[in-house]
């Protein structure tokens, strides 16, 4: 059963049973369609920004994949550009993927092909994202090691502070009082430092023998 999908797409096409044909294909993978004839209404269409992908005949009459790509890349760059041609060869191709299109696919086109290109590029993205994600990941995990040796010389100091401060007040019961609930707070942030300390500390695992 087909994968149903349900972003918007823009087909750039100008043959009409063309894009007839293909805009039904779309149709059955749950797409909301949009569609342009030339590549001049393809850069000015409203909803350029809001595809997740365009399909974009080689030769438009007014220009071609390789000359309207650079373009496309920039009004739209959140979108997958995959090129669709009558005449597919391995230059054109390389050419295309260059410019930034995802994937490069001869006409006829049908539902399983489409389908392929459209999960590749979902995959890709996913990979991408986690990649994404995990360098965040190592610089906030930079950031913490910094942070924890900044925070436990201060912590240090705040002590040190505090022993020297209950010395000089231990005939004024009022002051000491606040200087008890001044440690509590101490204690609770060097207990919060430790947990944080060891979360971020590397992993290490317990072996045993099974």
């Amino acid at each position: 059963m087909p994968q149903v999908y349900s972003q918007r797409i823009l087909v750039v096409e100008d043959d009409d049973d063309t894009r007839s044909a293909v805009v039904d294909v779309l149709s059955g993978l749950g797409f909301c369609t949009d569609t342009a004839a030339t590549a001049d209404a393809a850069l000015s269409h409203p909803c350029l920004a809001d595809v997740e992908f365009i399909l974009l005949d080689r030769f438009l009459p007014d220009a071609t994949a390789e000359e309207i790509l650079p373009q496309l890349m920039k009004l739209a760059p959140g979108c997958s550009v995959i090129v669709l041609t009558g005449h597919g060869d391995l230059e054109s191709a390389v050419a295309c993927q260059r410019l930034g299109a995802f994937d490069y696919l001869v006409k006829p086109v049908d539902l399983n092909a489409l389908q392929d290109a459209f999960n590749r590029v979902r995959t890709a993205r996913r990979s991408d994202s986690l990649k994404l994600q995990a360098a965040r990941l190592a610089a906030v995990g930079d950031a913490m090691t910094g942070l924890s040796h900044e925070c436990r010389n201060a912590l240090q100091r705040a002590q040190a502070s505090l022993d020297l401060l209950t010395d000089d007040l231990a005939a004024n019961k009022n002051a000491v009082r606040l200087v008890e609930r001044i440690q509590s707070a101490q204690d609770d942030l060097h207990r919060l430092y430790e947990d944080v300390k060891s979360y971020a500390a590397p992993y290490a695992g317990n072996r045993i023998s099974c």
